[in-house]
């Protein structure tokens, strides 16, 4: 059993809603398939149930994209968090608060770091250099981008500078998402 936390009553309500309405959604697909198997439609038949499937399959592309969208949200929100963050990265005057979990999966520089006894790990902060990618700013884009994918830099303005020091940070970082390998 799925338990959601943290939703009021009518939440919950609405997922359940759009959950059962998935259910008979797909319960209309099935008939529709086992049907069409048969051969048992008549062409009247056959049009309705082939229409039903269209409205199913746009309502589980939304469905679909809904379900990324909250996903990609709840993400945003953990995103340089002090309560759930678990390591702490200063560039130039800015800090970052970062979940190793999340450094760890997506880049082999960091996970170098962090998988051995270092003082990085032991204070569980790092202060790196910004000469290696010019500025706090771009760093952060990167790590916009270790959360949230593409998702979390598409709503940003990036000029060819940006994403050429953007291009450089993910090989210097060796990065192992391949959008920008």
């Amino acid at each position: 059993m799925i338990q959601i936390r943290g939703l009021n009553s009518k939440e919950k309500d609405l997922i359940a809603q759009n959950n059962l309405n998935l259910i008979d959604k797909v319960q209309g697909w099935l008939e529709f398939q086992t049907r069409m198997l048969r051969n048992a439609l008549s062409k009247e038949e056959s049009k309705d149930l082939f229409n039903k499937l269209l409205t199913f399959n746009l309502g589980f592309e939304n469905l679909k994209e809904k379900s990324i969208e909250k996903f990609y949200e709840d993400f945003e929100k953990i995103y340089n968090d002090e309560l759930s963050s678990d390591f702490e990265i200063q560039v130039q005057q800015r800090s970052f608060k970062v979940h190793k979990c999340i450094l760890l999966s997506r880049s082999n520089y960091f996970e170098s770091i962090l998988s051995q006894d270092t003082m990085e790990t032991e204070n569980n902060s790092l202060k790196l250099n910004p000469s290696i990618f010019g500025s706090a700013d771009i760093f952060e884009i990167l790590l916009r981008y270790f959360y949230l994918g593409l998702y979390g830099i598409k709503k940003m303005t990036l000029n060819f500078d940006f994403f050429k020091t953007l291009l450089q940070m993910c090989n210097y970082f060796d990065i192992k998402c391949a959008t920008f390998k």
